[in-house]
């Protein structure tokens, strides 16, 4: 019986410790994953940055990108969790990070590319077009 409480109590607090994360996450404004996306693309970008503007107008002007690839753009001069995440992705791909890591940035499937043109030159590349 005692091994049942136990039990209930560990299930309780990991289930509230779910909630307060995802609670946290909504009020910062990310989305709540349970699981790691696979096929998620991702492009960092700074608010001014000249580059990243490059890699937007592209994907802007070559919409038919966005029917091939979902890509989720995320900011990260004003968004400190945004921040962090291009930090562990670089890291993820064995990037040097203690200087920080330029924008823009895509992450795919476990690649890592850097630069206006590479990105570009990636896209254009895994969509064809």
């Amino acid at each position: 019986m005692t091994g049942k409480i136990y039990l209930y109590l560990i299930l309780l607090v990991i289930i509230g410790s779910i909630a307060l994360i995802a609670v946290g996450n909504l009020r910062s404004g990310q989305s709540v994953s349970t699981s790691a996306k696979t096929d998620e693309v991702i492009l960092y970008v700074g608010e001014g940055c000249p580059h990243c503007k490059n890699v937007e107008d592209f994907l802007t002007s070559h919409s038919e990108i966005g029917k091939t690839l979902k890509i989720e753009q995320k900011e990260v001069y004003e968004n400190q969790s945004n921040a962090q995440e291009l930090t562990d992705k670089a890291q993820s791909c064995k990037l040097e990070t203690r200087n920080g890591v330029a924008v823009p940035f895509l992450y795919f499937k476990g690649e890592c590319i850097t630069g206006d043109q590479p990105i570009i030159d990636y896209l254009t590349k895994k969509t064809k077009v």
